[in-house]
């Protein structure tokens, strides 16, 4: 559908596409963490998703968060993931408000398709630092193309995820 992101007629800029919130993450080691565990709990959240819940946020918005270490960059590697509400995200993920250019969905899908690995480095962990995010190609059809893409590769996902279930259901019973 996209061609080559970087020759694309539909590539934008990383930062029309985005708000980067990177301020609103804020890292907490284990034992303090370990102390929030009482009354109303949130999500806290590291670089491939939720890794905890704790009686305080720092967000309270949809968001996405892009790993920015211990991620995974190929293409078709989940590197990305939605939040929404109100959370805590951790410095091992950046914080992306789209703008209303940019649906989440499709945002999100794009980040599972498009391959980062020539803009991550290291050598014993990946990382996406801030500077070569922003370089990130962006491809942003019109909204109707956005979200009909995102309802397509999910319908995709959840076929596929069936067809798992199947085969490891059929397995099971053999």
């Amino acid at each position: 559908m996209f061609g080559d992101p970087k020759n694309s007629d539909d590539a934008v800029s990383f930062e029309t596409a985005f708000t980067i919130r990177d301020d609103l993450r804020k890292p907490i080691n284990d034992a303090v963490r370990s102390e929030m565990h009482t009354g109303q709990l949130y999500p806290y959240y590291g670089a491939n998703g939720q890794v905890d819940s704790i009686n305080e946020y720092l967000m309270d918005c949809d968001a996405i968060c892009l790993a920015e270490d211990y991620g995974a960059y190929g293409a078709r590697e989940h590197t990305s993931y939605i939040v929404s509400g109100k959370c805590w995200v951790n410095n091992h993920a950046h914080v992306l408000i789209p703008k209303e250019c940019c649906d989440i969905e499709f945002a999100n899908v794009y980040f599972r398709i498009l391959d980062m690995t020539e803009y991550v480095n290291g050598t014993t962990r990946l990382k996406l630092t801030q500077a070569k995010m922003k370089m990130l190609p962006m491809i942003l059809p019109s909204l109707d193309e956005q979200r009909e893409f995102a309802s397509f590769v999910q319908q995709s996902e959840n076929l596929l995820l069936g067809c798992v279930q199947i085969s490891i259901y059929g397995a099971v019973r053999s």
